[in-house]
């Protein structure tokens, strides 16, 4: 495969992320309770280093745009949130909805567990967010929540 087929198909590939990162962005601002979550700077991070090594790495006006491509991605994760909103949970840009959320809030770990694709998944709160989190549980999840 020529090397120019390389670049579009990597282009295609970057498009396509760009396109993910912003749905997932839209999703962030209906967050009306946000939930701190550790770790936040690694995706950001990781792209930027990926950008790095692009700029390192390839030659020609590819490594400039790919480059490019990287930071904007990672400067964009970063702004991508997790928190509450009146339809569901938003955990890093993914929504779901209360209705098939099945969430659990474990006061004493203190955590918030609910099903994501058939599987568990929590958000670990601080101990000062378990009242708000409660709060907008009764208002919003409704009977979908213990």
């Amino acid at each position: 495969m020529p090397v120019f087929y390389l670049e579009v198909v990597f282009y295609i590939l970057d498009l396509l992320i760009l396109l993910t990162v912003r749905d997932m962005l839209k999703k962030t601002r209906k967050i009306e309770l946000k939930i701190q979550q550790g770790f936040r700077w690694l995706y950001p991070a990781l792209f930027i280093l990926f950008g790095v090594l692009c700029l390192l790495r390839f030659q020609g006006s590819f490594r400039i745009i790919e480059a490019l491509v990287m930071f904007c991605i990672g400067i964009l994760y970063a702004f991508i949130g997790t928190g509450l909103c009146p339809e569901g949970i938003i955990a890093m840009g993914r929504e779901v909805k209360w209705q098939d959320a099945n969430a659990h809030l474990d006061r004493q770990k203190p955590c918030l567990y609910y099903q994501l694709n058939k599987r568990r998944a929590a958000l670990f709160l601080q101990p000062e967010e378990v009242e708000p989190v409660e709060q907008y549980l009764r208002k919003h999840a409704g009977k979908n929540w213990q």
